[in-house]
């Protein structure tokens, strides 16, 4: 974790590493992973990654953390085939348009996607959004995908409508008494 860590180096004795896990470090550049070709789960979160890069040798890789840290577009994710998790959350997405065209390769294995905390999660309809564009998604943030949810996305997708009303999600009311 935080070994203080900038770069991700000397890994090339390392052909049959299956997971490797480097959060919380100082990475700001995913590199140096080219000769790991059975790489399976990368785990890069609480780092400084602004760009999803360097991965088309990593053609096993289900599993993709980047959690925390500064990435604003979802890219370059075609050469992943086996990619079924993709950890997001907190980073600087903007445009859930993204979404759509960063996953398109994966979108008949693609299961479980972390978006929350970025600036697109705040977006209305947020949720049937992301759904209307990855109809396989199995888990969106913490939560699996509902029924309900997937036949409003389905509805979102097929007639454009944005005026399809939001999920209903439980509020916390808090009575203060001072």
């Amino acid at each position: 974790g935080r070994n203080k860590i900038t770069a991700i180096t000397n890994l090339a004795g390392f052909r049959s590493l299956r997971i490797l896990a480097l959060p919380s470090n100082r990475i700001t550049k995913i590199e140096g992973l080219e000769t790991c070709d059975n790489l399976e789960e990368l785990y890069l979160g609480h780092n400084g990654v602004t760009v999803i890069e360097n991965l088309d040798k990593n053609t096993k890789l289900n599993t993709l953390d980047l959690a925390r840290n500064q990435v604003a577009v979802i890219q370059n994710l075609e050469k992943l085939p086996c990619l079924e998790h993709l950890w997001l959350n907190n980073n600087v997405i903007t445009d859930l348009g993204c979404v759509k065209t960063g996953l398109v390769s994966v979108l008949n294995t693609f299961n479980t996607l972390y978006l929350e905390g970025n600036p697109a999660a705040g977006e209305s309809d947020y949720r049937l959004k992301v759904v209307s564009m990855l109809p396989n998604l199995f888990q969106l943030d913490a939560n699996e995908v509902r029924e309900d949810e997937r036949a409003k996305a389905l509805q979102l997708a097929t007639d454009g409508s944005s005026s399809i009303a939001p999920a209903s999600e439980d509020q916390n009311v808090a009575d203060v008494d001072s």
